[in-house]
């Protein structure tokens, strides 16, 4: 995919799953999604997100959810505003669900940790670091594994973000 920021191009090439820092002005911003080399003018944009409200003092990140095809389905922005210091041997832990699925439990370290988390939202934790095996759980009562990550570590002192994207009725829910 190319991204951007109404014509201006912003990050080309994103492939799923990946993340891509970049620097878009101040104001009210429409971001467009293209196909990989598609340009606007002569393209239709895959996805617009008009009324992305960019300020200099939040960091933001823009997560897109894209079908088995690799089709832009939706946007989604999340402000990444946290306390100033998880406290003294912590750290954060975010998740957010950018997948198609209904609400989603994820459990860390065997623990349930973010409890019906719905599409398009966030949930913060403060956890010491380390390793955790997270599993994202959906399907009704939420017992149905959707994905795992056996080897993911908590990294201390800093913001620990895990996206959760893809499709339950696909059958390819992923944890990035």
């Amino acid at each position: 995919l190319d991204i951007y920021n109404g014509n201006n191009l912003i990050a080309n090439d994103v492939r799923a799953g990946t993340l891509v820092t970049v620097r878009v002005p101040t104001g009210n911003r429409t971001i467009n999604v293209y196909a990989d080399g598609q340009v606007p003018g002569t393209s239709r944009a895959l996805l617009t997100k008009a009324g992305v409200q960019v300020n200099t003092t939040v960091i933001q990140t823009m997560a897109i959810g894209l079908n088995r095809g690799g089709r832009a389905l939706r946007a989604e922005v999340f402000r990444n505003q946290f306390p100033v210091a998880p406290g003294a041997g912590n750290a954060w832990l975010v998740a957010r669900n950018i997948a198609a699925t209904g609400a989603v439990d994820v459990r860390v370290a065997g623990q349930v940790a973010f409890r019906g988390l719905q599409n398009a939202q966030q949930a913060v934790i403060t956890r010491q670091p380390g390793a955790a095996a997270l599993r994202v759980l959906g399907g009704s009562g939420r017992n149905t594994t959707l994905a795992r990550n056996d080897n993911f570590t908590v990294r201390g002192g800093r913001v620990n973000i895990v996206y959760i994207w893809g499709s339950e009725t696909a059958d390819n829910v992923r944890l990035t």
